[in-house]
């Protein structure tokens, strides 16, 4: 139970961390890249311990990017989608501290409009 009650938790604070910076975001609807951006947050963070409001809001930004841009098309997408460590993830460049600081996917197959949330990083 304290499990379940774990993921509850992690999961309520994702959603306030997104519902506090994107007062409109569509990431509680459903069959929207908003939606499927939170769902991979709370997948891969979901059993945390501490969760990084700045992570979040990066990965949900870079992640509702690949999945409004049909990112499965993408050239190179290596780790897009597939690890918690957004600054591996192709394209993508961290400063020192973690926090992104140049994304450059130029010819890259990119298709779709930029989403609000890129904003996030």
């Amino acid at each position: 139970v304290s499990i379940s009650f774990k993921r509850l938790r992690e999961a309520e604070t994702i959603d306030s961390i997104i519902a506090k910076n994107f007062p409109k975001s569509k990431h509680k609807m459903l069959n929207t890249p908003q939606y499927d951006a939170f769902n991979w947050l709370r997948n891969v963070h979901g059993e945390k311990e501490e969760i990084n409001e700045r992570e979040i809001l990066s990965q949900y930004g870079l992640n509702t990017l690949y999945l409004s841009t049909n990112g499965n098309s993408w050239t190179k997408k290596t780790n897009w989608m597939n690890t918690t460590d957004e600054c591996s993830w192709y394209g993508v460049t961290c400063g020192s501290t973690g926090e992104v600081i140049e994304l450059d996917l130029s010819n890259n197959n990119i298709q779709g409009a930029i989403p609000q949330e890129i904003s996030a990083m």
